[in-house]
């Protein structure tokens, strides 16, 4: 969730904060990933199918939307006098998508451990 309110993309002394744009998703996304954890470590580690996979299911859906802004900062750009000017990954968009990938398969590897309700 960090990562979704850190900049995202920057042009010399100017960035883009993740919450300007797809940010916004990924934040509301996390914050639903961390509810469904805290809902199955108070449930005593047991949950329905739906609440077990929601964690990675978001961490996979944040994946796709960082892969997808990452190649759309990356591919910004042109050549000035042998070098390439353009815009700069952020550090919450690198953050963002470690994360996510992260969520995808801790959420994943919890899920498979998890109790079934």
């Amino acid at each position: 969730m960090i990562g979704s309110v850190g900049p995202w993309a920057s042009f010399l002394a100017l960035s883009t904060h993740g919450i300007e744009g797809d940010g916004a998703v990924t934040l509301v996304l996390g914050a639903l990933a961390a509810a469904a954890l805290i809902s199955i470590v108070r449930g005593g580690g047991t949950a329905g199918f739906g609440r077990r996979w929601a964690s990675p299911l978001i961490g996979a859906l944040c994946l796709i939307i960082a892969m997808l802004d990452l190649s759309e900062v990356a591919s910004v750009g042109t050549a000035f006098v042998g070098q390439r000017l353009g815009l700069q990954i952020g550090w919450g968009l690198w953050l963002m998508t470690i994360s996510s990938l992260v969520l995808l398969i801790a959420g994943a590897s919890a899920a498979k451990k998890t109790r079934k309700k």
